[in-house]
């Protein structure tokens, strides 16, 4: 059974796919246990929160009515045991329970480095679908008294991973599917150079040259209009390259060798566990390294050789039955050591 608390906008509850509706409250609460996640919150300090620090003499009972609210909302959907577990110093979510806002900076590095690495196809299809939501509400839910800093990290968290995206887009060939978001942004807000760049840079990669410098122009004299300020040495620069049609201004992707993965479906996100139990199962079915898929060097190093490891053999065992375990056994055994795999 899979859990979530969703706090990227109105903060909900998602049990198996099912949402659960709570009261302002009890969302506020979970709210603050989701931001403290895997920290015990301290009772005294949600009270503070959540009554602006006047809490009333009530405010401890009042508290464990909202958490029985959450647990009974859970319950409800299916989830077996203490959603919101008590300990003598607080409350904590149950450590299976996930958040969305830990996987989005998961999502993130993972992006990031795939990026780095040359497969912008695969850092986009981690990040889609999880950026179309309104920085304005992320944590909209979460006690203003509870500290502003932590919904201004979420809110840069989301828009990190918006502007990644978008990137993701550009680097694969999709700059005029980018463009919209990323000309959207600078009428909102043309003094951010990051969006502006992007957009150029969007411009460029779709053989749009002339307007990739004419909105470098228009940033350059908003800045100096609006606030006195010199655009900065990178506008100059990029300038400078769009001018020259620098070949090196994108990076050398080749989109016709990119790795697609044959277990994981069209349009989802790649899942490295189910790659490597699906080899585990053609391993057991008496694959060599001749026959594993062209996506297995990239889901070990998403998931790590040790974890990928053990889902393989998990992939083995599931699917053992199928031959003789001596000859499953000697095929995996040959297909570890094999340099053209790992």
């Amino acid at each position: 059974m899979k859990a979530v608390v969703a706090v990227l906008g109105s903060t909900t509850l998602v049990v198996d796919g099912a949402a659960v509706t709570l009261p302002a409250r009890p969302r506020a609460v979970l709210t603050a246990l989701a931001v403290t996640s895997p920290d015990v919150l301290a009772p005294a300090r949600l009270a503070d929160a959540l009554w602006r620090g006047n809490p009333p003499r009530s405010a401890a009972n009042a508290i464990q009515v909202y958490v029985s609210a959450i647990r009974k909302g859970a319950h409800e959907a299916g989830w077996v045991g203490d959603f919101v577990l008590h300990r003598d110093d607080g409350y904590l979510l149950d450590p299976e329970v996930l958040v969305d806002l830990d996987q989005l900076q998961g999502a993130v590095t993972e992006a990031q480095r795939l990026l780095d690495r040359r497969d912008p196809v695969g850092a986009e299809q981690l990040l889609a679908g999880r950026t179309n939501l309104d920085p304005a509400r992320v944590l909209a839910d979460l006690p203003a008294e509870f500290g502003p800093s932590v919904r201004h990290a979420g809110q840069a968290l989301l828009e990190r991973a918006r502007l990644l995206r978008l990137r993701t887009l550009i680097w694969s060939g999709r700059g005029e599917e980018a463009l919209p978001t990323l000309l959207g942004l600078c009428d909102e807000h043309p003094e951010r150079g990051d969006a502006v760049e992007l957009a150029a840079l969007a411009y460029y990669a779709s053989s749009r040259p002339a307007e990739a410098l004419e909105l470098l122009r228009r940033h350059s004299d908003h800045l100096r209009h609006a606030f006195g300020l010199d655009p900065g040495e990178w506008l100059h620069v990029l300038q400078g390259r769009i001018l020259s049609n620098d070949l090196t201004l994108l990076p050398d992707v080749d989109l016709s060798t990119t790795v697609v993965c044959p277990h994981t479906p069209a349009n989802a996100v790649w899942d490295a566990a189910v790659c490597a139990r699906a080899v585990g199962g053609m391993l057991a079915g008496g694959a060599t390294s001749e026959d594993m898929p062209p996506c297995l060097p990239r889901s070990v190093t998403q998931l790590g050789e040790w974890p990928f490891l053990l889902e393989l053999v998990a992939g083995v065992k599931e699917h053992q039955g199928n031959v003789a375990a001596p000859v499953a056994n000697e095929t995996l055994t040959t297909q570890l050591k094999s340099p053209r795999t790992y």
